[in-house]
């Protein structure tokens, strides 16, 4: 008969309540956890797409000016082979002079 006195009723309500709001806590502990969780992938998720969005920018950058680095390229291929000619004309007409200098030296 205990379980039917005013007492017990009471203690049983105490209990009841103890382990819902134990319960409750829990359950939005739990939530918290999962919430803070789904921002964390969508965040990750969102970082991914702006990478692969900056990566392909870049690239599309890099081939929008690619006729400008061949062109530039070519020029210095150009220029370079200018300077090769003209130096290789300048030793040329160098050798040809020291040489005459040497056959006049020589003919003395």
């Amino acid at each position: 008969m205990y379980e039917q006195s005013e007492e017990f009723q009471q203690e049983l309500k105490l209990k009841v309540r103890k382990i819902l709001t134990l319960q409750e806590w829990r359950r939005r502990k739990m939530q918290m956890r999962i919430s803070k969780e789904e921002g964390r992938l969508k965040k990750d998720e969102e970082e991914t797409k702006e990478m692969w969005k900056r990566k392909r920018e870049h690239e599309e950058k890099w081939e929008g000016i690619r006729g400008q680095r061949v062109c530039f390229h070519n020029s210095l291929l150009r220029e370079f082979n200018n300077r090769c000619l003209f130096m290789s004309l300048v030793f040329i007409l160098f050798a040809i002079t020291f040489w005459n200098v040497l056959l006049k030296i020589i003919e003395k």
